[in-house]
């Protein structure tokens, strides 16, 4: 009895901090594959610019997001080298309990042998019977002689299986003290490799700060041509729309319209990005300026930098309402989804004309590709009749 309460207790000692903690190894390690990712889809972006003499404010928010992934990685690791310490004690507990639980075993299985080995011979077996007092103590020595010789089997299996389950800890105890030095070492490249990107971080913003007045003109640019897409988009909005008895704009919907809106509404944070992949480097919304803190930038969606050759997809259900060109963002896209509309602007060429109906990840352009930056830029928003939306919180995280 005290055997098996023994043997209980050493199970839980064994399964408890692995059923506590194998999914959060699961959720570490997927998410160090996602931060792995991102980080080498940074490199491959900026390793694209690399020739080109100038840096951009686009170079500064790939390497930033770089270095975010970087950080998270590193903490990722932390997370895990404390996860699989905690595993390694365990396991160390797990082996000493069952070397203890093998002695005892062992040393009852010797006392047996032993109390066996004074009656083992047919005379010895003949006078401890024949020297019983009456039957019943007879019978009592001779299923006693039983029960011991099964005691013996028992015993003996005991041993084998303790002996087997402790090689078996005892190997998974190697195995995750190799892990964790896998994982110490990871840790200290993935440190030095943040420090030489932070290196590389301070002097591309030397760079840009030199050429202030230069990157005050570009944002100037850019907020105009903001402003002209979003007139086109408003114009468009107003043309769908009709005017009710207090001559208000209500915006038209057919009953396909509405059943689109409320289905585009349900896949809220669910939606595909409008590249297969990449990078955002324009967020949404009023900011401070990344290199000049005393500047304000307002976006009405998100830039997203793809590599060389991306393509820009529906993220849903639609039909395109209009194809337009603006200064800054060449060619643009409105697809209309009910009473939702998304925007893709920046393309080099269109695959789709005025009417027509896509689906969700349908390509529907090239993204343009400029000179000075050999990565493509997607200009991407997301309105709600009259108002823009913040395009993160209807995407899936990439």
């Amino acid at each position: 009895m005290n055997c098996l309460l023994f043997k209980y207790n050493v199970l839980l000692l064994i399964l408890f901090p692995f059923c506590l903690n194998s999914q959060n190894l699961d959720d570490l390690k997927r998410e160090k594959e996602e931060n792995l990712k991102a980080i080498q889809l940074t490199t491959e972006l900026l390793n694209k610019t690399e020739k080109r003499k100038s840096n951009t404010i686009n170079d500064l928010y790939i390497l930033e997001s770089k270095i975010h992934a970087r950080n998270n990685l590193i903490q990722n690791l932390n997370f895990e080298i404390e996860l699989n310490k905690q595993i390694r004690d365990s396991l160390h507990t797990s082996v000493y309990y069952l070397e203890r639980e093998l002695e005892t075993l062992k040393g009852e299985y010797a006392r047996t042998v032993i109390q066996a080995y004074k009656i083992r011979n047919r005379r010895s077996f003949v006078m401890f019977i024949l020297s019983s007092k009456n039957f019943n103590q007879a019978y009592k020595r001779t299923k006693y002689i039983q029960q011991l010789l099964e005691y013996m089997d028992v015993q003996k299996e005991r041993i084998l299986s303790t002996r087997s389950h402790l090689m078996f800890e005892s190997v998974k105890l190697k195995g995750i003290i190799n892990d964790m030095n896998i994982l110490l070492d990871d840790r200290s490249n993935e440190v030095s490799n943040l420090a030489i990107e932070r290196n590389s971080q301070d002097k591309l913003l030397k760079n840009l700060k030199a050429k202030e007045s230069l990157l005050k003109a570009e944002l100037d640019l850019k907020k105009k041509n903001l402003k002209r897409l979003e007139d086109v988009i408003k114009k468009l909005v107003s043309e769908l729309a009709r005017r009710d008895s207090n001559n208000n704009l209500i915006y038209k919907m057919t009953p396909e319209e509405k059943l689109i809106s409320e289905n585009f509404e349900k896949n809220m944070g669910l939606l595909p990005w409008p590249t297969d992949k990449g990078i955002i480097t324009g967020k949404y919304g009023k900011q401070k300026h990344p290199v000049f803190k005393n500047l304000e930038i307002n976006n009405n969606g998100i830039d997203i930098a793809s590599p060389k050759n991306s393509k820009a997809r529906s993220i849903f259900n639609g039909e395109v309402k209009n194809i337009v060109t603006i200064p800054g963002f060449h060619r643009a896209i409105i697809i209309k989804h009910g009473n939702y509309m998304t925007v893709y602007a920046n393309l080099n060429q269109v695959y789709v004309k005025v009417g027509d109906k896509v689906k969700t990840k349908d390509e529907i352009g090239s993204i343009f590709e400029g000179p000075d930056d050999s990565n493509a830029i997607l200009h991407f928003e997301i309105w709600h009749e009259f108002s823009n939306l913040d395009p993160n919180g209807w995407i899936t995280n990439n």
